[in-house]
This record gives C-alpha cells, structure tokens and sequence, in this order.
C-alpha cells in the first residue's frame, strides 16, 4: 500500500468525487496500491485476513466487557448481601447491647 497515500489520507479526507489516488504524489504512475480495492494476490488476501482478525478482537473484547461487567455486578451484589448480613448478625446486636449498657436506666 502507498505509505504518502495512507498519510495523506490519515490528515485529510479525500474530496467528493476524488479519484482513488488522491494524496498520492506520484497520482497513476504510483505502483503502490491506494486503498483495499487496488490490493491484489497475497496483498488482497493479508488484507481480508487481517480485517477478519480485527473483526474478531473487536467481539472479544465485546464479549469481555460484557462478561467483567456481569461479574463486578454480581461481586458487588454479593458483597452487599454479605454486609447486610454482618450488618443484622453482629453489629447490631453488638450497638443495642452497649446503649442498654450506657443507659441512664441501667
């Protein structure tokens, strides 16, 4: 693929209507591809390859947030549950107990 392609393509999208070697220095004479299209053999193929592989990262880590999403739900429901037990087990038994202790009445 043509590198001063790519950069010129990378600062500035090409123009309505522009041909595909818009931003190539050399125009048709270049012998580099200028996009996918004019990729041909094993450039084509590498391309489709790498395209397919980027497809799939891009499900992964989809799939990844998804799933460490569900698990710091489910952790953050479980440790409320586990609080709220600690919370009606111990603490509060442990507070009434000392209140009855500081009462004035006791």
């Amino acid at each position: 693929m043509c590198k001063d392609w790519v950069m010129a393509r990378m600062k500035k999208n090409a123009p309505a209507g522009a041909p595909p070697w818009w931003g190539c220095p050399r125009g048709r004479n270049c012998n580099f591809a200028h996009g996918e299209e004019e990729l041909r053999g094993q450039g084509a193929s590498q391309a489709l390859i790498m395209k397919k592989d980027i497809e799939r990262l891009e499900i992964r880590k989809s799939l990844d947030d998804y799933v460490s999403g569900s698990i710091i739900k489910e952790t953050q429901e479980n440790m409320s549950d586990a609080v709220a037990q600690v919370t009606t087990s111990w603490l509060l038994p442990w507070f009434f107990n000392e209140m009855y202790l500081i009462s004035p009445l006791g």
